[in-house]
């Protein structure tokens, strides 16, 4: 009776430690897979205001041009490597002009793979999102960009940057996000980098940067928000050089 008294005693013990074992690890994931906060669907669609910041006067400013853009999934082929892949179509229209047709832009893919997300857009493949939804969670979404991959965009990392090798990381601490007087509901965040060296720029500031980069995706939508500022700063003999680029996006329609 004793040994069969303490036999119990060890398996009660165990439950109860595995029940608080799985308890506190499941308080670190979402209920659900990426897949909802990033679906595809043919003629689904979301549009986006945008500021997009270049360097103008010699490249000595920074000026902000504001404009519309659609995406919307028109197609699921097959890509090269024999996978399905959704074609997404990106529509531009000025800032203020809701009347306006919308112009082609061009097109890029979207893969749902097994246990990621992948976007081909201007020649960068991108890992916007993995499995599982776990709060900091960490992978390599850059990780098929070469070093030198936004040289299109006018900018280039100096040549100590890998930025291949730069951790995306989930944060699921934040489940309502309000910008410009939109709040977005049960939305992740997907931070890719946050770096900055001797800013605020001032009058005797002789060279600056700024990695930053942030998306926010919603449930049952997609992402919905966006923040690229890459830039560097340059002075030398009172001439002032910024090369990079910046970008907002944010949603204001979906279907």
């Amino acid at each position: 009776m004793a040994s069969t008294n303490k036999l119990l005693l060890i398996i009660i013990l165990a439950a109860t430690f595995f029940s608080t074992g799985c308890t506190n690890t499941v308080d670190d994931f979402k209920s659900n897979d990426f897949a909802e906060y990033y679906p595809l669907q043919i003629g689904k669609y979301i549009t986006y205001r945008v500021d997009s910041v270049k360097f103008v006067n010699f490249q000595s400013q920074r000026d902000t041009f504001r404009y519309e853009i659609k995406h919307q999934i028109v197609a699921l082929v097959t890509d090269s490597d024999g996978k399905d892949a959704y074609k997404v179509e990106k529509l531009i229209r000025g800032a203020s002009s809701s009347n306006t047709a919308w112009t082609h832009q061009g097109f890029y893919l979207v893969k749902h793979l097994q246990n990621s997300l992948e976007t081909y857009e201007d020649n960068l493949r991108i890992v916007r999102l993995v499995n599982p939804l776990r709060n900091e969670k960490i992978w390599y979404g850059n990780v098929y960009l070469a070093d030198k991959a936004y040289n299109g965009y006018g900018y280039e990392f100096n040549g100590n940057e890998v930025i291949s090798e730069w951790p995306f990381i989930y944060d699921l601490n934040e489940t309502a996000y309000t910008y410009n007087g939109k709040t977005y509901n049960d939305v992740i965040t997907v931070m890719q980098v946050d770096m900055s060296v001797n800013l605020p720029v001032n009058t005797s500031t002789t060279s600056a940067a700024r990695r930053y980069g942030i998306e926010k995706f919603q449930k049952g939508i997609g992402m919905v928000y966006r923040n690229f500022d890459f830039w560097e700063y340059q002075k030398n003999e009172n001439i002032t050089v910024y090369t990079g680029f910046g970008v907002v996006m944010w949603m204001v329609d979906h279907n």
